[in-house]
């Protein structure tokens, strides 16, 4: 199956020339004689502009489909094929993205997981942050885990902001609230996540995560946006984890 990608372009805009822009400049681009010995291979990672409808206010959504081949199995590579150089000019915005079934790497948990190690299964999970998200000590975030936890709440985590700061140091946090969620454990039989900030320097990041789950965490936050691609896919593949979309609005 290949990979279709459905771009917006908004009213005034020449959804057909862009769409050949994407199709051919994210893809081999263009060649000329010298390597027309190459022709047939050059094609074969030409992107194709399947199909084009006129919306009602005047946009166009355009749907474009790529060779699997011009990827690596990875959603690096993936996202500089789709968007990558065009996103820094063009007017185009991805609207929705149909991958191969096989595609990519699954998390080893899930939604499905999560619901497993928290043994709800009929009804919506509920999650908490953190509040104030600075300022607070250690004990402070196990007091109000505590009070959040024995109303029923599901998942905590920290809010993206809150780094490994001399306030509340991870390690400490962890350990705080680790007994918190012991305690409910053993008194009510119930499991809550708590999801402690991993999100920080790129080349320690994987044995920061590493350490936080010998100490006993159970989950994960990961501002995704952030962080570099192939390595939150590496946290987010190994546990319970909560993506932040701090910074976000960059994109947008």
């Amino acid at each position: 199956m290949p990979i279709e990608i459905d771009y917006h372009f908004p009213p005034g805009i020449n959804a057909e020339k862009q769409a050949k822009i994407i199709a051919i400049g994210q893809t081999a681009g263009t060649w000329d004689a010298r390597f027309t010995h190459r022709e047939e291979v050059l094609k074969s990672h030409l992107a194709e502009v399947v199909k084009g409808i006129a919306q009602p206010d005047g946009s166009s959504l355009v749907t474009i489909r790529f060779p699997e081949i011009n990827v690596e199995n990875d959603i690096a590579s993936l996202l500089t094929m789709i968007f990558g150089k065009y996103s820094m000019a063009g007017p185009g915005k991805i609207m929705a993205v149909r991958l191969p079934e096989y595609y990519g790497r699954y998390p080893q948990v899930g939604m499905s997981g999560i619901r497993e190690r928290l043994n709800v299964f009929d009804r919506p999970l509920i999650m908490a942050i953190f509040k104030p998200a600075l300022g607070l000590s250690a004990a402070d975030h196990a007091t109000i885990l505590q009070e959040v936890a024995g109303a029923g709440l599901d998942i905590i985590k920290d809010d993206e902001i809150m780094a490994d700061l001399a306030v509340a140091p991870t390690l400490k946090r962890l350990e705080a609230c680790r007994r918190v969620l012991d305690r409910v454990r053993e008194e009510t039989g119930r499991n809550v996540l708590y999801a402690v900030n991993v999100t920080g320097s790129a080349d320690r990041l994987i044995e920061k995560a590493r350490t936080l789950v010998r100490e006993g965490a159970n989950a994960l936050l990961l501002n995704v946006v952030t962080s570099p691609t192939p390595t939150w896919v590496q946290v987010w593949c190994r546990l319970p984890n909560q993506s932040g979309y701090c910074l976000g609005g960059v994109w947008l």
